[in-house]
């Protein structure tokens, strides 16, 4: 492990780039675009700026890890839940997820409507499959359920990439992309370990995945008709 990160975080191959008056080619983003959404039936055309991702955002929260980090240390964070991870990543591409990124503590994940699909239905029932199985996971390994999971459908998701050739990073953006981040204070709050849209929990409901109550969404992500999110609850 120590060997990989050191090859992969070696700055001394970037300064000396810089130096010699060099950087590594670029890449259209088209062409990062593809290749980091291998897995999928995404197409990007050369040159172009951004793709559309219509699907399922994802949000996997971890509570307590920073408490956690201060009284134990990182490395004994990271002994303790680098296999966990490891099982979660699992879930998300068994049901044909994608990892965006792992935002510290946590999984910021996406699964899209397939190149031949008409709508997002597929992606939805594959979301909360995915989450329910994550639900059934942790709820293995914790004693208690210092976790949340929040999801968003939309259509007009769109991923692009931002920076220059020191650093550049994959980032999607759209108004499911920020109602999944956005609500986990409020999913927390109401004692939940799940928190949806409700087209994802007719899919939960019609799955016989569990049961679920109706929440007010919090003013600032309220959206159209759209007033209530969907919550599973801790018990």
């Amino acid at each position: 492990m120590k060997k990989v990160l050191l090859e992969s975080l070696n700055v001394n191959d970037l300064r000396n780039l810089l130096a010699g008056g060099e950087l590594p080619i670029k890449r259209s983003t088209g062409d990062m675009l593809r290749k980091h959404f291998s897995i999928t039936d995404i197409r990007a055309e050369e040159g172009t700026p951004y793709v559309e991702i219509p699907g399922v955002s994802m949000v996997f929260d971890l509570a307590g890890s920073s408490a956690s980090i201060r009284q134990n240390g990182p490395q004994a964070f990271v002994d303790k839940y680098a296999e966990v991870f490891n099982h979660l990543t699992s879930i998300i591409y068994i049901n044909d997820g994608i990892i965006e990124k792992f935002p510290g503590d946590g999984i910021s994940a996406h699964f899209l409507k397939k190149g031949a699909e008409e709508n997002i239905e597929s992606a939805k029932e594959r979301a909360v499959i995915a989450a329910d199985s994550i639900r059934k996971y942790m709820g293995t390994i914790l004693t208690q359920r210092n976790f949340r999971i929040t999801m968003w459908s939309g259509t007009d998701t769109i991923a692009t990439f931002i920076g220059n050739d020191h650093h550049r990073e994959m980032i999607s953006i759209g108004h499911g992309v920020n109602v999944a981040h956005k609500i986990e204070k409020t999913v927390k709050h109401h004692e939940c370990v799940i928190g949806m849209d409700a087209s994802l929990a007719n899919k939960y409901s019609a799955l016989k995945l569990g049961t679920y109550r109706q929440y007010p969404l919090p003013p600032e992500l309220v959206s159209g008709p759209v007033t209530s999110w969907y919550g599973v609850s801790n018990a």
